[in-house]
């Protein structure tokens, strides 16, 4: 126990992702639901005084409006700031700049579901406004970030992604149908959207920050949303100036989409990211990914939140991350544990401290 790492610097936390050598474990220590953090937030506290944090994560600033009398701000949302999760400001109801109404109705969910996609047809969706990215103020929020954490890693994430903008604009549904049936005209609607990102991403290159990602969701419980051929024709063109931008700024490029979608894995790598997450075990394959790629990229996640944590012991969250370590990292780094989604308020903290100490204990060191 008295070997235990407790908490990266900066310099440690770059050197393990770029696979430089240091022989440490970085931790993924965010990402609780409000309900959890209600429950849960004075022991996570001490958690973090006694293990460490590894990173600052902050997004790029957008703005919401509230709908209804009913939309409150939670007070988890009110004491992280908005500056945490740029597509979750904490309200229950709002519009977002891309005129997309949302909806939390869950506590011990992160963000909340869209509900009224704005555009019905894809002739509207090429008509639609598009938010200016070079507002000056949208970096506002990494700037502070810097200013109050000047010596720590700074992680900057855009959550909500060019393609869970463009589906959540024109519905799941009609933007799938229309691969099929409108294709040159979706892609055209494709194009002004991720342009939107990759300005947006070239601004955030400019400043004193560590690695900058991007979020979009392309797996489900059992297959990819869509034919992987179809993603290669398709969406991989579109992605790759935008990690392109983020390579030429020498920062740290991080590639998050949920569900099955190791398929992708070596077209991310392809395209320049730098780091995968978040590896759900059951959509994906922990010992298959080892195999293909330990080495060739840094992975994020590995640890099952619903079975696991939420109803496994102490004893078996210890034996799963040594079992994650063990597969996807190496001496030199390539891993960050962490839970693959958000923590609900079921989990005992017991499980939640068992990941930190067995990630602080038994990383390379």
């Amino acid at each position: 126990m008295e070997d235990a790492v407790r908490g990266l610097n900066r310099e440690e936390m770059t050197s393990a992702l770029k696979r430089k050598g240091q022989r440490v474990v970085p931790l993924k220590w965010d990402d609780f639901s409000d309900r959890y953090m209600h429950t849960h937030g004075e022991s996570l506290t001490r958690l973090y005084e006694k293990w460490g944090t590894d990173y600052v994560q902050v997004a790029p600033g957008y703005q919401y409006i509230p709908v209804g009398e009913t939309a409150t701000q939670s007070e988890y949302a009110r004491m992280r700031g908005d500056k945490l999760r740029g597509f979750s400001p904490g309200y229950s109801d709002y519009i977002d700049e891309w005129r997309c109404l949302w909806k939390t109705t869950d506590a011990d969910e992160v963000g909340g579901n869209c509900v009224d996609h704005p555009y019905h047809t894809v002739e509207e969706a090429l008509k639609a406004p598009i938010p200016n990215p070079e507002l000056p103020w949208r970096l506002d929020p990494i700037r502070e970030s810097r200013k109050e954490h000047p010596r720590d890693f700074i992680w900057v994430q855009q959550w909500l992604g060019p393609w869970e903008t463009s589906r959540a604009m024109l519905g799941t549904e009609e933007t799938l149908v229309a691969l099929y049936t409108e294709r040159p005209q979706l892609e055209r609607f494709f194009c002004r959207v991720f342009e939107h990102f990759q300005v947006l991403l070239r601004g955030v290159c400019t400043l004193d920050v560590d690695m900058v990602g991007i979020g979009d969701d392309w797996g489900i419980e059992r297959s990819l949303l869509i034919d992987p051929d179809l993603w290669v024709k398709v969406f991989k063109p579109l992605y790759r100036p935008i990690f392109e931008e983020i390579r030429r700024a020498e920062k740290i490029s991080l590639f998050h989409s949920c569900g099955c979608a190791a398929v992708l894995y070596p077209h991310f790598i392809d395209i320049g990211v730098d780091v995968i997450n978040p590896l759900q075990p059951g959509p994906v394959d922990i010992d298959m990914v080892g195999r293909e790629y330990r080495g060739k990229v840094t992975f994020s996640g590995g640890i099952d939140t619903r079975r696991l944590l939420e109803r496994g012991t102490p004893a078996e969250v210890e034996k799963k991350v040594i079992h994650v370590i063990e597969t996807l990292g190496l001496p030199e780094g390539g891993l960050v544990v962490g839970h693959c989604t958000s923590v609900h308020s079921g989990t005992p903290i017991e499980n939640i401290e068992a990941m930190f100490k067995a990630t602080r204990t038994f990383g390379w060191r």
